[in-house]
C-alpha cells in the first residue's frame, strides 16, 4: 500500500491551529517569530514561512515584518481543522479503496489461475466423474447461438450447471442466466453423465440429431 507523506509545513500548520483551538494561544496574542518557531519544530525558516502562509490564507493569523505573528480568529481556526480532517478522511477512504481493489484483483487473478488449471486438467483427462466438469464446444452451424442460458432454460432442459465459459483467451466464471452463447464458446459444466448428451442435443440442429 502506498504511504502518503504529509509535508512538514502542513503538519506544522495543523499543529499551530490545534494549539490555538486547545487554548494554548488566544485571539489577539502574538506568538514567536519564524526563527523561534523554526528552532522549536527543528525545521528551516522557509518551512515555517510556508506553514504561516497557509494559516494566513484561511484567516487564522497574520504575519507582518517587524510585528511578528498574531492570532486572528478562533472560528477560522476550527473551520481549518475541520476541513483538514475531512481531507484526511477522504484520503484514508481512497487509500482503503485502493488497497481493497489490489486485494480483489489479486484474489481474482488467483481464482482465474485455479480455474484455468482446472480446465487444463479437464482437457487432458477424459475420465468422467461428478467432480470433473464436462466441456462442450459451440461450433459453426449449431443452434441457439446468440441466446442466453435463461432463454434455453439450460438447467431445466439438461440438468447441468454452467461453471465457466471460455471465449477466446478469456474465461467467464459463473456466467449466470443472462450470459449470451457465442460461436466458438467452450462451455464448462457439471452434472450427471447424461447431462452431456442433453447439452449436445440442445445445441445440435434438429436435422443432425
Amino acid at each position: 500500500m502506498k504511504k502518503i507523506v504529509v509535508p512538514a509545513y502542513q503538519r506544522i500548520a495543523i499543529d499551530i491551529a490545534n494549539s490555538i483551538a486547545d487554548g494554548k494561544y488566544a485571539v489577539g496574542q502574538r506568538i514567536s517569530g519564524r526563527t523561534t518557531l523554526a528552532s522549536h519544530y527543528g525545521v528551516s525558516p522557509e518551512t515555517i514561512r510556508k506553514a504561516v502562509c497557509i494559516l494566513q490564507d484561511v484567516g487564522v493569523l497574520s504575519a507582518t515584518q517587524g510585528s511578528g505573528i498574531e492570532i486572528l480568529s478562533l472560528e477560522n481556526t476550527i473551520a481549518f481543522i475541520e476541513q483538514y480532517q475531512k481531507i484526511q478522511t477522504i484520503g484514508d477512504i481512497r487509500r482503503s479503496i485502493y488497497q481493497w481493489s489490489k486485494t480483489q484483483k489479486a484474489m481474482q487473478e488467483e481464482l482465474l489461475d485455479n480455474v484455468e488449471e482446472l480446465l487444463n486438467i479437464t482437457e487432458r483427462y477424459d475420465e468422467v466423474n461428478p467432480f470433473t466438469p464436462f466441456r462442450f464446444h459451440i461450433t459453426e452451424g449449431m443452434s441457439h447461438v446468440g441466446k442466453t442460458s435463461s432463454d434455453l432454460m439450460f438447467w431445466q432442459n439438461t440438468g447441468a450447471t454452467i461453471i465457466a465459459i471460455k471465449r477466446g483467451v478469456d474465461i467467464i466464471l459463473s456466467p449466470g442466466p443472462y450470459a449470451v452463447f457465442h460461436q466458438n464458446d467452450i462451455i464448462y459444466f457439471i452434472g450427471e453423465k447424461e447431462s452431456y448428451e442433453r447439452v449436445k442435443k440442445l445445441f445440435l440442429p434438429e436435422k443432425t440429431q
